[in-house]
């Protein structure tokens, strides 16, 4: 299962687990970048508005935006992994070079192109005064870099579940350190926003 000249590397080394580890990892990876961005649009908006108890109108949307991002985020999250994600993991694990970095690598690279391709359909369908593409390109560029955290982190957590070492890692680990990285990432990014 190891083959890396760095026996310390945990990310470089290549994994070669089964398909039905895969699966696995595919059936909880992709929904933690939904429910973390779920989370910090949660904590932003609600410290936002204890910050800002002036402003009027109804805290609903505290809720209501995180419940409507989680629901979009699970279902373009899970296609998403299974039409593109998985097809890659088995290739990487069919070419013996999947490992840490290739999973980080092709889903930071998936997340830009994923934007991109969004991004250059919007653009195209935009009424005839559209704004400058300048300014558009860096909008896209901005939601690109803010959703490649969460991205990163179902990367993470799909690399964790295909390497984990049952003596070692259980799931209940794995969540735990998920979660405590999400509501440090909410944390974050609510202070310094």
């Amino acid at each position: 299962m190891l083959s890396n000249s760095n026996p310390n590397d945990q990310a470089g080394r290549v994994l070669t687990p089964d398909a039905k580890t895969l699966w696995w990892a595919y059936a909880i990876a992709p929904a933690v970048a939904p429910v973390i961005f779920a989370v910090i649009v949660f904590v932003v908006g609600l410290i936002w508005h204890m910050v800002n108890p002036d402003v009027t109108g109804t805290p609903v949307g505290i809720v209501l935006l995180p419940i409507i991002s989680l629901t979009v985020g699970v279902v373009a999250s899970y296609f998403v992994a299974g039409v593109i994600g998985m097809p890659i993991a088995f290739f990487l694990r069919k070419r013996e070079i999947l490992n840490g970095y290739t999973i980080h690598f092709a889903a930071l690279l998936w997340t830009f192109l994923f934007v991109g391709l969004v991004s250059g359909a919007l653009y195209a369908m935009a009424p005839p005064t559209r704004p400058r593409l300048a300014d558009f390109l860096s909008s896209s560029l901005i939601f690109a870099l803010l959703i490649a955290p969460s991205i990163l982190l179902s990367a993470t957590t799909f690399w964790w579940i295909v390497c984990r070492d049952k003596r070692r890692l259980s799931l209940r680990s794995l969540f735990m350190i998920t979660t405590c990285i999400a509501v440090a990432a909410a944390v974050l990014v609510a202070l310094f926003r």
